[in-house]
This record gives structure tokens, C-alpha cells and sequence, in this order.
């Protein structure tokens, strides 16, 4: 009796032993991969630096070596490739080497996939546990890119501000041009404004939405355009001339900026690598839409601005 059921053990253990083998391979690939809609650029600065995963992924902290630590697991960016980075994974006494690869969709997505080779031992019963490991760490490799997505898709965590994409809905416009030596005071425009709120009054028609501005730097000082949207189109005169916006579905960036100058050259500063990022190109200059009065508002740091930046 003992040795048949020494014998159905045996068999048994052989069957397990088989089984290990056959159906757990000597190299077990663990493959995560998750569709992100942001930019190849944005999401490569995020992962090709240990240091800057504190920002997206909660839990982490930043440990010796620039590693980060994250449950039971550290990661340690070794290098940067092209839309790749090579992450070398410790738990315990065990290290995986690792890549996470950016591959561009179209409609601004990315395919983010992370590949870790575990090579398998010739222990049936120490490769069982690796393939039980193997299975830990793509669960580990979803909550990380998870965490990854959440973060990168949201594009006031990269950037800094919300961009969106609109459609403007002021197109006729009535403008006036001013340059000056200095970087034109809140007191100068409010006067090119008023000019154009009395010619418009004049002329029956009607303001639409919030004056605009654009100052650009030129050999003579700084050339400042304000304008105002309105209901009908004027012909303008010596001082001001008639201009127009074109009203395209979803090309014009718009963001919105809390700050006097310098927080808005910052805006522009982020706006401007958005574009970069996703491949943007502006036909004509961006405006500022004057969304507090200014010239009643003298606290600079209460000011809301947006910018609108019309792309192709």
C-alpha cells in the first residue's frame, strides 16, 4: 500500500516537474504595454530621468544611487536611447534588466511597453517561483504605467497650464499699433484701448469680448498691437485699421495664465515646447485676451490672461 501511494507521489512529482518545463519557458518574457494620449517628447522626459518619476508616480521616494523605490521594487534609469530607456529593476537580492519603449501612434498617442527578460532556472521549483515573480512584476509594470498615464495626459502636469485646443469665435476685429522704447505700461495700453472703445461707439458697433494685445520686440523698442473683437466690420482710419481671425475648428491653442509678466513670458516659455512637442506650427502671431482689467486692477499677481496661439 505504501509504495502504490509512493509510487502515484512519485508520478505525481514527475507530472509537476514535466509540467514546469513545458509550460513555463527557460527565458520568461514579461511584456506591459498601455496607449498614453500625450507626446513621444513629453512622456521620454519623464521616464529617461529615476529622478523626476517622484513627480507621477505616488508611493516612490528617492533612495541612494538616484533610484526610486517603489513597494517592493527599485528602479534605476542606466541610459537613454532613442525613445527608449533602459530601467534596471532590483527586489531583494535580484536584478532584471529592463526597457520601456515609446512607440508614436497618430492622433497624438503614444504605445508605451515595458519588456523584462526573467531567465528561467533549471530548478523546476525555483522556476515556478521566477514565473510567479514574473507575474508580480507586470502587475507592477500596469499600476507604474498607470500612474504614468494619469500624470502625462494631464497637460497642466507637464507643462504647467492647461492647452486645449479651440475654436475662436471673435473674427472681426478692430486694431490700432503703437511703438515704444520701453515695454509698453498698463497706462499705454488702456489708451490704445480706449481709442478703439470710442471709435467703435462712434461707428454703432458693438464689443464682443475682451480687448487683445500682442507685443513683440522690434530694432525700434517694442511694437505693441491692441485690438477688440466686434459685431459688424469697420473700415478703420489714420490710427486704425481693420483685421480678421480665421474661425477654424479646433486650431487655435488656448491657455490660461494668474501673473503679471513675467508669469505670462512663462506661459509662453511652456506653450511654446507644447508646440515643439507635437509637431505645431503658427501661421500668425498669438494674442493676449485681457481677461481682468488691468487699469483697474493694479495688483499684478490677480491678473488673468489668456493666450490663444492659432496653429496649423
Amino acid at each position: 500500500m505504501k509504495k502504490w501511494i509512493a509510487g502515484i507521489l512519485g508520478v505525481g512529482v514527475i507530472a509537476v516537474v514535466v509540467c514546469v518545463y513545458v509550460f513555463i519557458p527557460s527565458e520568461i518574457l514579461v511584456v506591459e504595454a498601455r496607449n498614453i494620449k500625450c507626446s513621444a517628447p513629453a512622456v521620454f522626459r519623464h521616464i529617461s530621468e529615476t529622478k523626476v518619476w517622484q513627480e507621477w508616480l505616488p508611493g516612490s521616494s528617492l533612495v541612494y544611487n538616484n533610484c526610486i523605490t517603489h513597494g517592493n521594487y527599485t528602479y534605476n534609469v542606466s541610459g537613454k536611447l532613442y525613445n527608449a530607456a533602459p530601467v534596471i529593476i532590483s527586489t531583494g537580492s535580484v536584478k532584471y534588466s529592463s526597457s520601456i519603449n515609446i512607440l508614436p501612434l497618430p492622433d497624438h498617442t503614444i504605445k508605451l511597453q515595458w519588456k523584462c527578460s526573467v531567465k528561467g532556472s533549471n530548478n523546476p521549483f525555483k522556476r515556478w517561483s521566477q514565473f510567479n515573480e514574473a507575474k508580480k512584476l507586470k502587475k507592477e509594470f500596469s499600476k507604474v504605467f498607470l500612474s504614468l498615464q494619469v500624470f502625462t495626459e494631464n497637460t497642466k502636469n507637464v507643462y504647467g497650464y492647461t492647452i486645449e485646443y479651440t475654436t475662436l469665435k471673435d473674427s472681426t476685429l478692430a486694431a490700432t499699433k503703437k511703438i515704444t522704447t520701453n515695454y509698453p505700461d498698463t497706462k499705454t495700453i488702456y489708451g490704445m484701448i480706449s481709442l478703439l472703445e470710442t471709435y467703435a461707439k462712434a461707428n454703432d458697433a458693438q464689443i464682443t469680448n475682451h480687448p487683445m494685445m500682442n507685443v513683440r520686440s522690434s530694432k525700434q523698442g517694442y511694437e505693441t498691437i491692441v485690438a477688440i473683437p466686434l459685431n459688424k466690420e469697420l473700415p478703420g482710419n489714420a490710427t486704425i485699421f481693420p483685421s480678421r481671425l480665421a474661425n477654424i475648428k479646433d486650431k487655435t491653442l488656448i491657455l490660461e495664465v494668474k501673473g503679471g509678466q513675467n508669469e505670462i513670458q512663462k506661459a509662453y516659455k511652456q506653450l511654446s515646447i507644447f508646440m515643439q512637442d507635437y509637431q505645431l506650427t503658427q501661421p500668425v502671431i498669438p494674442f493676449e485676451s485681457l481677461e481682468t482689467n488691468r487699469s483697474l486692477q493694479p495688483d499684478s499677481s490677480k491678473w488673468i490672461t489668456r493666450i490663444y496661439a492659432p496653429i496649423v
